[in-house]
């Protein structure tokens, strides 16, 4: 337990106000101040609540219209997907027919004009943009719809993986603009073998994303993280930078994102897409031109509703206002009344009689004036009786000349010890100081009482953290060692008999170094040491204790000046000695 602290006093608060406080706050009723803080505050919620009501009305309409959008947005979606999957079984369905396959294993038979034939054939059915007809040696054959020579080398990325026997779909930028998705087939021969591949394409441009919106009724375009690449038409909006950062948040999130724009009365979803190895988003715009408009003529008519509220919140607050400052009166009737029947005066009046606060009007300056000066008398009433326990459990418990820990202290250590650890191993060493008595009669007892405290510095300094250290009065000290954990079962007995000689030479030592009294005069003691074991001497403290005494008596009767340890031989002493409890 820590030595008694020093506490701070409570202090009683500064009430020197500045003196618009004053003038605010304390020089009107609460009724007043009611009042006039609820109109302050209609007046700024009313101002506030209109740009709030704005926001979430924009919010529902927001919801609404973007159900539409959604709609249009999954029929836009569905159309290009489908669009996708007509690509891909189409150029699969050409790529099994027999007269291509003929045509790729030796293309200078006659096969080769009717595969271009049946290529044509299917373009113009189909609705391609591009077609092409590739052979093994990556040397297109024939191209559908697309200017340059026929038999020119193919440069097509993932081309090698269609002639290895995989299928793909691909989507990428055009540099004219508008993207362009690939379905890439292989064409197996005879032995399954690939022996070419057929290439179809659709484009995804400004003519498709009008196709598309027109069936859905909205403007739409098709975007990258680079920006918007085609679009249905010139009212879809596209100034620079609008749509690049939630493109890039539909991307990163992998789901639609929707934006309310406000400043164009447009409403657009961002929806991502994936086609073959590629991600594009699908922008769906509509008109929210109408539905902002009627956000703005509902947070007119809530506002008109807000200013009848306000009057009726005045009329009823005044009236509350009232009620409350009456029952505030009567408590700090009653406050004022418990607060002299505690501290013994009025606390409306100094110590000189005279008013301790200007004349005020508000209820709650009174009752704050009233259980302030009460708390601080209840405060200092309980920092008395606190500081008064400390000093009685630090009395119980330490000795007060040299700070140890007392017999009563030391005595409920060694109990809890022993219930809480049976087994531990802990040394009892008992201490006597040889010659005191003759420093007290020839010096007094100022000069002993230096010595006891001299005396219980070089123990503490001795002893490790763990160990306990205490006087159990006059001249007699006590040390309780604990055994450090480790070692072999068998040698823990020895180990700590031999920790605690060590410990009992090392304070003989100590002690029997020169005390400097008050006066600088050197006086010389010695002592002696007396050492029972825990649990090998017993596991009773009291039996403990008693055994502890009995070595100490021991060491004394072997000359001073040495220790004995409770069950010790003879023959480790002088004069023959028997350790008997």
């Amino acid at each position: 337990m820590s030595p008694v602290r020093q506490k701070a006093r409570p202090q009683a608060h500064d009430r020197r106000l500045p003196w618009w406080h004053l003038s605010l706050l304390e020089r009107f009723s609460i009724g007043v101040q009611v009042a006039g803080f609820v109109v302050a505050l209609a007046l700024i919620v009313v101002g506030a609540s209109y740009r709030a009501y704005v926001s979430s009305a924009q919010e529902l309409v927001r919801q609404v219209e973007s159900g539409n959008l959604s709609g249009a947005a999954h029929v836009a979606q569905a159309r290009i997907e489908a669009e996708s999957r007509v690509l891909m079984v189409s150029a699969l369905a050409l790529a099994r027919h027999p007269v291509l396959r003929e045509a790729l294993q030796d293309p200078a038979a006659p096969a080769l004009a009717q595969a271009r034939l049946e290529c044509n054939s299917s373009f113009d059915l189909s609705g391609f943009s591009m077609l092409h007809l590739i052979d093994r040696h990556r040397t297109i054959v024939h191209r559908v719809a697309e200017a340059g020579p026929s038999n020119s080398t193919a440069s097509i990325w993932g081309l090698a993986d269609v002639l290895a026997g995989d299928t793909l779909l691909q989507t990428s930028k055009e540099a004219g603009g508008g993207l362009v998705v690939r379905a890439m087939a292989p064409v197996r021969g005879s032995g399954n073998s690939v022996v070419g591949a057929v290439v179809a394409a659709t484009r995804f441009d400004d003519s498709f994303a009008q196709r598309i919106g027109k069936d859905g009724g909205v403007e739409l375009a098709f975007a990258t993280p680079q920006g918007v690449v085609a679009r249905s038409s010139q009212n879809f909006v596209n100034a620079p930078g609008l749509h690049q950062a939630h493109v890039e948040s539909a991307l990163f999130q992998r789901r639609a994102v929707l934006d309310f724009d406000l400043d164009r009365a447009a409403l657009r979803q961002y929806v991502p897409l994936k086609l073959g190895d590629e991600t594009f988003v699908l922008i769906v715009q509509g008109n929210a031109a109408e539905a902002q408009a009627r956000v703005v003529q509902a947070a007119q008519n809530t506002m008109l509703t807000s200013v009848a509220l306000l009057g009726f919140a005045v009329v009823a607050s005044c009236l509350f206002a009232l009620m409350l400052a009456d029952r505030l009166r009567r408590v700090g009737a009653r406050a004022r009344t418990l607060a002299h029947d505690i501290t013994g005066q009025d606390v409306m009046q100094d110590t000189a009689g005279a008013p301790a606060r200007p004349a005020v009007r508000s209820e709650l300056a009174v009752l704050e004036h009233v259980f302030d000066r009460t708390a601080l008398a209840v405060a200092r009433h309980h920092e008395e009786l606190h500081d008064a326990k400390e000093r009685a459990e630090h009395a119980a418990n330490f000795d007060g000349l040299t700070g140890l820990v007392n017999r009563a202290f030391l005595m409920r250590q060694v109990a809890q010890d022993m219930a809480e650890r049976p087994d531990a191993e802990w040394a009892l060493i008992f201490l006597d100081l040889d010659g005191f008595k003759q420093v007290n009669d020839s010096h007094g007892h100022a000069a002993g009482d230096a010595l006891l405290c001299q005396a219980a510095n070089r123990l503490r300094e001795l002893v490790d953290e763990q160990a306990v250290v205490a006087r159990l009065g006059g001249d007699e000290f006590v040390v309780l060692a604990h055994h450090p954990q480790g070692g072999h079962a068998s040698d823990h007995r020895t180990g700590l008999q031999e920790q605690a000689q060590r410990l009992a030479r090392a304070m003989i030592v100590a002690l029997e170094r020169p005390f400097y009294l008050n006066n600088q005069q050197a006086v010389l003691v010695s002592a002696s040491i007396g050492i029972a074991l825990h649990p090998t001497h017993g596991q009773d403290p009291a039996l403990l204790f008693k055994r502890a005494d009995i070595a100490l008596y021991a060491a004394k009767h072997a000359g001073r000046r040495c220790c004995r340890v409770y069950g010790q031989s003879a023959a480790v002493g002088v004069n023959e000695f028997s350790l008997v409890a």
